[in-house]
């Protein structure tokens, strides 16, 4: 006799998903590529799961611009070289913001790389109050969140990336960006630059003290990272210009 519990187990693995878009405030975690999100998502109504719109909607083959030559394929689980996705001895790390590889990816099969749906969705430039930000694989300065050249609690072989304003008095270790985003979900359970502790801004300034300047585009550049991390782009303001990668 099947009992219900494993009825609906078989019925949450084998049922067509049917995914409507939704837009609610409330954080969720995106069942592909187990990673945060707020604001817009595709939600099937029949088992709760929800997903980023590019994780809904991923490419099967992708190149990028900061890869050269590179090929990436899409892949619903980690590529691990013991071939269990699930095995945290062979983990992969993505190469843009350091953090796990949990789920949806992708993956470049000649050099190893691998990257999360929604960091693969950064843009390359930004321009804040009337600053210009670029992505970059290397820096010389310091991150203004951990106060730190390198990335201070990812993986040991993934530097990560940054955004580095051409005055070069910004710096934003994507990881960082992530850290915070992560923290306010867990905390609050709502994305809003509003409920997030933005203290430690302060205190990597020795005076806790932030000039106005400064606090603004610190605010305005997490505001505009962060919804794209967390797969909801719209959320960004008017008047941020953004070049995106376009990744192909």
């Amino acid at each position: 006799m099947t009992t219900l519990g494993s009825a609906s187990a078989v019925c949450y693995r084998k049922h067509d998903h049917e995914y409507q878009e939704r837009n609610y405030q409330k954080a969720f975690k995106c069942d592909g590529c187990i990673t945060q999100g707020s604001g817009k998502r595709y939600r099937c109504d029949h088992c709760g799961r929800e997903l980023h719109k590019q994780c809904r909607f991923p490419k099967q083959k992708i190149s990028h611009e900061f890869f050269k030559g590179s090929s990436f394929k899409f892949f619903e689980e980690p590529q691990t070289e013991c071939g269990n996705g699930k095995c945290k001895e062979h983990g992969r790390c993505c190469d843009v913001c350091g953090k796990d590889i949990c789920g949806f990816n992708y993956h470049c099969e000649d050099k190893g790389w691998d990257l999360h749906p929604c960091c693969n969705n950064l843009p390359k430039k930004l321009c804040i109050d009337e600053t210009i930000f670029e992505i970059k694989k290397g820096v010389s300065s310091k991150c203004m969140w951990c106060d730190q050249k390198t990335v201070s609690g990812g993986s040991k072989n993934i530097p990560g990336w940054s955004y580095v304003s051409n005055c070069r008095r910004y710096h934003f270790h994507v990881f960082c960006v992530m850290e915070l985003l992560h923290g306010a979900a867990d905390k609050n359970g709502n994305l809003s630059l509003e409920n997030m502790n933005l203290n430690q801004l302060a205190k990597s300034h020795g005076n806790g003290k932030v000039e106005g300047k400064l606090w603004r585009i610190a605010k305005l550049i997490l505001k505009t990272i962060l919804s794209i991390l967390m797969g909801d782009a719209t959320t960004m303001l008017s008047h941020v210009v953004v070049d995106f990668l376009v990744p192909s």
